[in-house]
């Protein structure tokens, strides 16, 4: 993403929870890493879902896009996928600037 920022259009009563749903996500990146490193394709699998399911409940369709790669290459117990799909998570959402609209 080299420095781009990516505008994320969202009605303006929601700006600040989507900003701390983004917030949140890009904290958990690293302890997502650490369950790959353990194996952990059960709980990771879990984790994608929920991304997915929340990011979809939020309208933020890019951010489902991860949840489902995610849970896709947890059940297929693919670490390569996951780190690559982890490395392009965590450039989007360091990206990501929320932006409020009518």
């Amino acid at each position: 993403m080299s420095g781009e920022q990516i505008i994320v259009e969202v009605n303006y009563k929601m700006r600040d929870r989507v900003e701390v749903f983004v917030g949140k996500k890009k904290r958990e990146v690293d302890d997502l890493k650490q369950d790959i490193s353990k194996g952990d394709y059960a709980g990771l699998q879990l984790v994608g879902k929920s991304i997915k399911n929340n990011a979809n409940k939020l309208g933020l369709a890019k951010i489902v896009e991860f949840g489902e790669a995610i849970e896709s290459a947890a059940g297929l117990k693919d670490s390569g996928r996951l780190k690559d799909v982890m490395g392009e998570y965590y450039a989007y959402l360091d990206a990501v600037k929320v932006i409020g609209v009518e």
